[in-house]
């Protein structure tokens, strides 16, 4: 083989060299920007799950609220049913009329009793008021520990005469499971304990 021959072989061999570099680093470009691009896919679909996954959280927990709401409204109107019907059976009882067989007796004079409103005040502050005509004793608040509770009044009182009120503070959070206030009183300072429970009032929107 002349040198002209082994030097043309030479370059062919070199340039193929270059060929094959050229086509493994055009290869490993390749590979790179489809690993760039799927992964950048993969964050897509991600951030996609995610945001739906959150969306259907929030929606679960509107709806959530929206049926507590509605459990609380129900329940109120219930409880509000109830003591209006206590109320107009006490009225006729003091009106001397015999429920058992509806017959019209001497009127005579109803016992005093205790009984409660609850109501929004202001804010997150709210006021249980004593609307019987009997004298309340060792008066005390109660909630379910998930209702942030704020307010002195949170302690218990000694009495709580006929007009008389409570100011106290709650807030319902997202994590309240239950904002049904209970009311815990006696009728006389010796006397059985009583109960009362009422939802909390709803408080306006938050300016």
């Amino acid at each position: 083989m002349s040198m002209e021959e082994a030097s043309g072989t030479a370059e062919a061999v070199s340039l193929a060299g270059v060929w094959i570099q050229a086509i493994i680093a055009l290869v490993t470009l390749c590979g790179i920007i489809a690993s760039i691009w799927i992964a950048r896919k993969g964050q897509k679909n991600d951030l996609k799950l995610a945001k739906g996954e959150a969306d259907r959280a929030e929606r679960a927990d509107v709806a959530s609220q929206a049926a507590s709401e509605r459990s609380e409204a129900a329940s109120r109107l219930s409880i509000d049913t109830m003591t209006r019907i206590a109320d107009a059976l006490d009225k006729l009882a003091a009106e001397g009329i015999n429920l058992n067989n509806l017959q019209v007796l001497g009127a005579g004079i109803a016992s005093a009793k205790v009984s409660w409103r609850l109501s929004h005040f202001q804010g997150d502050m709210y006021l249980l008021e004593n609307t019987g005509k009997a004298t309340a004793y060792d008066v005390r608040l109660d909630a379910d520990p998930t209702l942030t509770r704020f307010g002195k009044e949170w302690v218990p009182s000694p009495e709580l005469k006929s007009g008389d009120v409570m100011q106290f503070g709650a807030l319902r959070t997202m994590g309240t499971r239950d904002s049904t206030i209970t009311v815990q009183w006696r009728n006389s300072l010796d006397g059985d304990e009583q109960t009362w429970r009422y939802p909390l009032p709803p408080r306006p929107p938050r300016r």
